[in-house]
C-alpha cells in the first residue's frame, strides 16, 4: 500500500522538496480536454520536471470534456503529446466526471472510454479510469469499464465500492489534505497495487527503452474460431456478478509462460477444472486461485489489437456463451479462419 496526492494547476507552485518525504507517488494533471496547447495544465511541465528529478515516482490524468470518441481521440493526442519526454511509473487514468457527460448514455460513455484507453495501450502505457463511486456506480456501468484498472474517489473512512486491489487500485480518500510544501488544500490518495512494478515487469510506459520484440507465430483476424492450446494456472478467481454470471478467473494465468487475458478476466462458463496434466475435466466444478483449467470449446474472434508493450502476441477480444472478453494472442490456436 502506498500513500500518494494528485495535483493540478489549483495547487500553484509546489515546493516539491518538502513534499518528496510525505508522499509515495503522485497523479499529475496534465491537461483537460481536446489536444490544444491552451488546454495543458499550466503547472504539468513543472511539476513533472522536478518529480523527476528528485525521484518522485509519478502518473498522471487527464480531465476530459469528451462527447463523443472523436473529442477522446482528440484527448489521446494530448496526454501523448505531453508525457513522451517523461517516464512514468504509475498510470495514465482518464477523468471522466463532467456535468456534459452526466446525460451520456452508459453505452456512449463505454465507446468514448475504450476509445481513449485503448489507444493509450496501444502507445504502450498503463490506463486506467477515473471517477467518483457514485458515477462507477451509476453512469459508468457498461461492460467495456470492467477491463480497466479503476481509481475510485469516495470522501469516507473507507471505501465501498468492492475490494480494494481487484475492484479497484487506487482509492481518493480526501479532498482536503494537508502536505507541507503545498499551499492550501491537495487530494490525498491510497494505492493498493504496486503499480510501478507492475508496468515494469509488463514492460509499459517505456520504462526500458528495449524495442518490443513481437513473437506471433499466427495472425488471427476478426471471424476466426480459436481454441486455448494448453493447461493453465488460475491466479486469482471472483465470484459471480452481473458482467460474469458464472463468475470469472484473474488476468494473469499463464501457460508455457505466456500471459493469459492480461490486464481483463475470464469468464468460468466456458472453461474447465482439470488437473495439472489437463485430466478430469469438469466444467461444473468452482475454479479457486491455485486449481489449473482448460477448454476444449471454440471461441469467435470479434476483435485483434496489434502487439505492444507485454501483449507480444497482441491481442484477441473472444466471445464465448454471450460474454466478450480479451487476452493474449500467445496461447490461442486458430482452428478456422472465415
Amino acid at each position: 500500500m502506498a500513500k500518494g496526492i494528485d495535483v493540478s494547476s489549483h495547487q500553484g507552485i509546489i515546493n516539491w522538496e518538502k513534499v518528496r518525504g510525505q508522499i509515495d507517488f503522485a497523479i499529475l494533471r496534465c491537461g483537460f480536454g481536446i489536444d490544444k496547447e491552451e488546454y495543458d495544465d499550466k503547472y504539468f511541465k513543472r511539476n513533472a520536471d522536478e518529480c523527476t528529478r528528485l525521484g518522485i515516482p509519478f502518473g498522471v490524468y487527464l480531465y476530459t470534456y469528451a462527447e463523443n470518441t472523436s473529442h477522446a481521440s482528440s484527448d489521446d493526442d494530448h496526454v501523448l503529446r505531453l508525457i513522451k519526454n517523461y517516464k512514468l511509473e504509475y498510470p495514465i487514468f482518464y477523468d471522466i466526471e463532467d456535468k456534459v457527460q452526466a446525460n451520456l448514455s452508459s453505452n456512449i460513455l463505454g465507446d468514448i472510454a475504450e476509445t481513449f484507453c485503448e489507444k493509450i495501450e496501444q502507445a504502450g502505457y498503463f490506463v486506467g479510469v477515473y471517477a467518483s463511486k457514485s458515477w462507477f456506480m451509476s453512469k459508468l456501468t457498461d461492460s467495456r469499464f470492467a477491463r480497466y484498472n479503476k481509481w475510485v474517489a469516495q470522501y469516507n473512512t473507507t471505501c465501498t465500492y468492492g475490494e480494494a486491489g481487484k475492484d479497484y487500485g487506487m482509492w481518493q480518500y480526501a479532498s482536503d489534505g494537508t502536505v507541507n510544501g503545498i499551499n492550501g488544500r491537495v487530494d490525498m490518495n491510497i494505492s493498493y497495487i504496486d503499480y510501478p512494478t507492475i508496468i515494469r515487469n509488463a514492460g509499459l510506459n517505456h520504462l526500458d527503452n528495449a524495442p518490443v520484440v513481437v513473437e506471433a507465430d499466427q495472425i488471427l483476424h476478426v471471424g476466426s474460431k480459436v481454441v486455448f492450446n494448453g493447461v493453465f494456472k488460475v491466479d486469482e478467481a471472483r465470484k459471480p456478478d452481473a458482467t460474469y454470471p458464472n463468475g470469472c478467473i484473474g488476468c494473469y494465468a499463464t501457460c508455457y509462460g505466456k500471459p493469459v487475458g492480461q490486464n481483463d478476466y475470464i469468464p468460468c462458463g466456458p472453461i474447465a477444472k482439470c488437473d495439472v496434466n489437463g485430466n478430469n475435466v469438469d466444467y461444473n466444478s468452482t475454479l479457486r486461485a491455485g486449481d489449473y483449467w482448460k477448454s476444449d470449446k471454440q471461441f469467435t474472434v470479434i476483435k485483434v489489437t496489434k502487439p505492444y508493450g507485454n501483449y507480444k502476441n497482441g491481442i484477441a477480444t473472444l466471445s464465448a456463451d454471450g460474454v466478450e472478453f480479451r487476452c493474449d494472442c500467445g496461447p490461442l490456436y486458430e482452428v478456422s479462419d472465415n
